[in-house]
């Protein structure tokens, strides 16, 4: 790197202050004058003379600017980056004598020592103990394991790991479970044999060859549904993330087998929308034994849909690009924060019957409420678990992203607000949802499904199409087709749904049996080939990945001035307007007008 650096920098300030204090003697002589810029004289000042200094960076500092630059954000904010890097990585390839002409690790290893930690989880009983209060939230264990090698080591003691993906390119590795246990198949080695711990976390590996195929991945589901079948009375403690594949349906025949379950974590897996934790909750009490029907805790994060990159190459802007909007990946024209306060609310009771924390800010289900979609998040909550609940506060915050009154209950009750002919009294009571049988409040539902249901005084017509706002969100997220989503559920549902029987939601061992007679495989393998193909299009601008590069789709201005801003769904890189002020306030008239066209 070079700089320009000015040599007599020193000899320049000293004709500078030669010629200030000559014409500050001037002054004081006269008694009159003041000092300006004018009497200074440039041609008395002497040249500036700039030489060029290359400054060169040692091999640490580059490889240190090139780790910075990659981990560009960098998503674990609470747990400072250096503990990270030394944490996971306990193993070097560089150390082995310098053998290694392509080590993984760059930098020398650094030594860590917990005498603490080595000490404490010394004992067996502890360690289990502990670990099995760590790991029932996922928050607080992937800090613990970035906490030092010590920590990393005692995880591959005590964790098993479960790979989706097959980074020995033969398929996954399920710690042999998927192999008999008994009768004259099972393996008679003990290395050869399946075991399993009371902790086991199941998620796709990265591989040098790049991400599995989708005819790896269904086949990696199959064996996965084996091997929890073979030792689901063992499991204590279950984790699973990013299976693509991964459905509700398919968790109803798994879960109910492991009668000792106590911890189940699902994360990020890409067909588990957020108005799946109802459907969970149900899931987690199906066939427990007498006494145990609340014993499972659940960690819960939906899919996050943060939307593709903003620019394309680091400098393009990206045409595709619309928004993170969060609970969906792309527009669906309704108010789905208030879709998601309607599911949050329904899951609320259901989840405290259980004993099941979703609201601590420590669960993967508040950490996805509080990513930046939802405003005022932690009064919400509040409200809505408030032995008497408020209905005009619960309908005032779940709103609190309106710029007519954010979130304040005395401006959202009072009549100041415009083009609201109708009052705020139709919010706070109760209609009867067609789609979910239920009584939701009438903030959850279209404005227009109110109007029309007063202006026709409570027709039954009217009452029977009322559907509030959370069952419309869970209908967009059923039918959404980006990644290939439409096509993954039919693929599931070819699997392990009957036309006579609807789904099969208890024999495991004909959906094992299933897989082979409905060739499920074959399925995965015709995906496989629609995603080639749409990568291989005779228009060059019109190949791409759908499943790692998708795209949204694009809201034409003549779109925005149809409908109004408020017709678009709500994003969530959109910061939280705290102290709103007369630059963020909107026309209130004309928002409310787009609201309800």
């Amino acid at each position: 790197m070079a700089r320009r650096k000015n040599k007599n920098k020193v000899e320049y300030q000293r004709a500078f202050d030669a010629q200030i204090q000559e014409v500050e003697a001037q002054i004081s002589r006269n008694n009159y004058g003041t000092l300006d810029w004018g009497n200074i004289n440039p041609e008395k000042l002497p040249k500036a003379v700039w030489e060029v200094e290359v400054v060169v960076k040692t091999d640490e500092e580059l490889i240190k600017e090139r780790v910075d630059k990659e981990l560009s954000g960098w998503p674990w904010k609470d747990c400072p980056q250096r503990l990270l890097l030394l944490g996971p990585y306990a193993l070097n390839y560089v150390a082995d004598g310098g053998q290694n002409t392509d080590p993984r690790f760059k930098l020398p290893q650094v030594a860590q020592h917990a005498p603490l930690f080595t000490k404490l989880f010394a004992n067996d009983v502890v360690s289990r103990k502990l670990l099995s209060l760590i790991f029932e939230k996922h928050s607080t264990a992937w800090k613990f394991w970035s906490t030092c090698q010590e920590m990393t080591q005692i995880y591959d003691c005590y964790v098993h790991l479960w790979d989706m993906t097959g980074t020995l390119e033969d398929g996954g590795y399920f710690h042999n479970c998927e192999k008999p246990r008994y009768g004259p198949n099972a393996p008679a080695e003990p290395w050869n044999q399946g075991s399993v711990s009371p902790i086991i976390v199941i998620a796709p590996f990265r591989r040098p060859s790049g991400p599995a195929s989708y005819y790896e991945q269904i086949r990696n589901i199959y064996t996965m549904s084996i091997s929890i079948s073979n030792f689901a009375e063992n499991m204590q403690n279950l984790q699973l993330h990013r299976i693509s594949f991964l459905t509700p349906q398919l968790l109803n025949l798994l879960i109910p087998k492991m009668t000792n379950l106590k911890v189940l974590g699902i994360y990020q897996c890409q067909l588990m929308h957020v108005a799946e934790i109802i459907r969970l909750l149900e899931i987690i009490k199906t066939d427990r034994p007498l006494g145990r029907e609340n014993q499972i805790s659940l960690d819960f994060y939906p899919m996050w849909h943060q939307g593709p990159e903003f620019y394309t190459n680091g400098t393009e802007w990206n045409p595709f690009y619309a928004g993170t909007y969060g609970a969906t990946w792309d527009n669906t024209d309704m108010n789905t924060c208030l879709a998601v306060w309607s599911i949050v609310m329904r899951a609320l009771p259901m989840a405290r019957a259980q004993n099941v924390d979703i609201v601590s800010k420590g669960t993967a289900f508040r950490q996805w409420l509080d990513n930046g979609l939802l405003w005022k998040v932690e009064e919400t909550l509040q409200a809505m678990l408030s032995p008497k609940p408020d209905l005009k506060l619960i309908c005032a915050l779940v709103d609190s992203r309106n710029p007519d009154h954010h979130g304040s209950v005395r401006r959202w009750a009072s009549d100041s607000i415009g083009c609201r002919p109708e009052g705020w009294e139709p919010y706070v009571e109760k209609y009867h949802c067609n789609y979910c049988k239920l009584q939701v409040l009438g903030i959850f539902y279209q404005y227009h499904d109110i109007f029309e249901l007063q202006s026709f005084h409570g027709n039954s017509a009217r009452v029977a199409n009322l559907t509030c706002l959370g069952c419309k969100l869970k209908l967009a997220c059923q039918y959404e087709k980006d990644h290939y989503k439409a096509s993954k559920r039919r693929l599931m549902k070819a699997w392990l749904h009957n036309v006579d029987d609807g789904w099969n939601t208890a024999d495991l061992s004909k959906a094992l049996s299933d897989f082979h007679t409905r060739r499920i495989i074959l399925k995965a393998d015709a995906l496989d080939e629609k995603r080639m193909l749409a990568m291989n299009h005779t228009d060059p601008n019109n190949n791409y990945d759908a499943e790692y590069d998708c795209r949204q789709k694009p809201i034409p201005w003549e779109a925005y001035g149809k409908h109004g801003f408020q017709k678009r769904s709500p994003t969530a890189n959109v910061p939280e307007d705290t102290q709103p002020s007369q630059w963020s306030r909107h026309n209130m008239d004309n928002r409310n007008a787009h609201f309800r066209c």
